[in-house]
């Protein structure tokens, strides 16, 4: 299962600041539940974003990947929320044009724990 809803973010040329995109991380609505992305009543603390060329797989090393660093907004910082994450992307530049990228989310919870999510659907044009 995907760890987000079918959805595409394009960055194009003209853009300056794109965002802010609102990613959603709903805890279960039950300690049983697995409704949620994480775990029941947990929050997130703090989160590292990162980008990457091309898609992302799980269980593949984020080392056999090229890190896309200048796709996130560094004038616009990730903001993070209780149950969710702001972040404003930016154009990269024209080497980029026609690739895809992943945007991978490292979260470390209200109960210490650390979650990893994937989101593959950035186009830049």
């Amino acid at each position: 299962m995907p760890d987000f809803a079918a959805a595409t973010i394009e960055i194009k040329q003209a853009s300056d600041a794109w965002g802010p995109f609102k990613f959603n991380f709903p805890a279960a609505s039950s300690q049983a539940g697995s409704d949620g992305s994480l775990p029941y009543g947990s929050t997130i603390a703090s989160a590292e974003i990162k980008a990457y060329i091309g898609n992302v797989c799980p269980g593949k090393l984020l080392s056999s990947y090229t890190e896309l660093t200048n796709l996130i907004d560094s004038d616009e910082p990730p903001e993070v929320l209780a149950n969710s994450i702001n972040v404003y992307f930016q154009y990269p530049g024209d080497t980029y044009i026609g690739n895809c990228a992943s945007i991978v989310f490292n979260l470390t919870l209200s109960t210490g724990a650390i979650h990893s999510f994937i989101f593959t659907s950035v186009t830049i044009c």
